[in-house]
């Protein structure tokens, strides 16, 4: 009687290279093809996505290149009109300054005017008081007394009339001063506005570059 070698087993187990493919070949095609079509179905939407994102680019790009343009008009519009704007109070300004040497040349003849009155005025009240302390007959109302009288009145009311025109003449010239003070502020800021807008932000936008392609 032969004996059992021991470690061994009666029942057979064979090795798993043996097992059966879970996958058939059919199948494989199948999910092959399947694989294709789909690839093929996202590459087709992915062309036209791509289409249509070229379009809403070119779009786009148009777009703001018209804006761009018509910005730039607006602000070459605005540069245009604050020039003339400060042309104009360039002018008005030196017609004020022209205005106001005018002015002071006719307060100085006015002033000199007065000053030469003044003499007179002094020296006709002067004679007029002399009169007066002349003795009780000689203290007559004659021609001359009336003449001086006549002339101390003319030179008051010439004096008076120089002194209205000499105030009136220094409140125009304080105001016209006030006026071109006023026009040179806005003339310095017409150029500061110029400088901004010409230089600075038109220089700036002129680097700007749409490509619409």
């Amino acid at each position: 009687m032969t004996e059992k070698r021991k470690g061994t087993s009666s029942q057979w187990t064979p090795t798993p290279s043996l097992f059966r493919s879970p996958v058939s070949v059919d199948w494989w095609k199948a999910t092959g093809v399947k694989l294709v079509e789909r690839a093929d179905h996202e590459h087709e939407l992915s062309v036209q996505v791509l289409a249509v994102s070229e379009d809403i680019l070119v779009a786009a790009g148009r777009h703001l290149k018209e804006r761009l343009e018509h910005t730039d008009l607006c602000l070459a519009t605005r540069v245009k009109d604050t020039r003339h704007a400060k042309t104009l109070l360039e002018e008005h300004h030196a017609k004020l300054v022209e205005e106001e040497s005018e002015l002071e040349k006719s307060l100085v003849e006015v002033e000199d005017q007065l000053e030469a009155k003044r003499g007179p005025l002094a020296l006709a009240q002067t004679r007029l008081h002399t009169r007066r302390r002349r003795p009780n007959m000689e203290r007559t109302r004659d021609e001359v007394e009336a003449a001086l009288l006549k002339e101390v009145e003319e030179l008051e009311l010439t004096i008076s009339r120089l002194s209205s025109a000499a105030e009136m003449t220094r409140d125009q010239i304080q105001k016209i001063k006030s006026t071109r003070v006023s026009l040179q502020h806005d003339i310095n800021l017409k150029a500061k506005t110029l400088l901004l807008d010409e230089v600075e932000v038109l220089g700036l936008r002129s680097s700007v570059k749409i490509d619409t392609h």
